[in-house]
This record gives structure tokens, C-alpha cells and sequence, in this order.
């Protein structure tokens, strides 16, 4: 048996990180997803890939917790 993968679900079909996308890549016969979790500046867990919307969403809005200094 063969690993078929949907990176970040089915990113060509429908919004990467998203249930649709995920979904999608179930329905074109994969049998795992990947996908990415990050922390949001609020503390909240997101699926996100980059550190900002800009790429999916078109707005330079970043959207992950700054790393702390010591």
C-alpha cells in the first residue's frame, strides 16, 4: 500500500489548512493529510503555514506569536 498525502489537504482545489481542503484531498483518494499548527500572537493554536495571510488571503496581516528574548 502506497502513502498518498495531502499537503496542507487539497491546496490546488480549495484553501490550504482549511476542513474543505482536507476533505477535498480525502475525496482524490488520499489516506493522510499534512498540515501546519502554530501558536497565534493571542496564544491560540491556528493552521497556518507562513507567519502572515498575505499568500492565502491576499492581507499583510501578521498572525504568529513573536518569539521571546532572554
Amino acid at each position: 500500500m502506497f502513502l498518498k498525502v495531502g499537503h496542507r489537504g487539497a491546496r490546488a482545489y480549495e484553501i490550504e489548512n482549511t476542513l474543505e481542503s482536507f476533505k477535498k484531498a480525502l475525496e482524490l483518494g488520499a489516506n493522510a493529510v499534512e498540515l501546519d499548527v502554530r501558536q497565534s500572537m493571542d496564544g491560540k493554536l491556528l493552521l497556518s503555514h507562513d507567519d502572515n495571510l498575505k499568500r492565502v488571503f491576499g492581507s499583510d496581516v501578521p498572525c504568529l506569536r513573536r518569539p521571546q528574548r532572554n
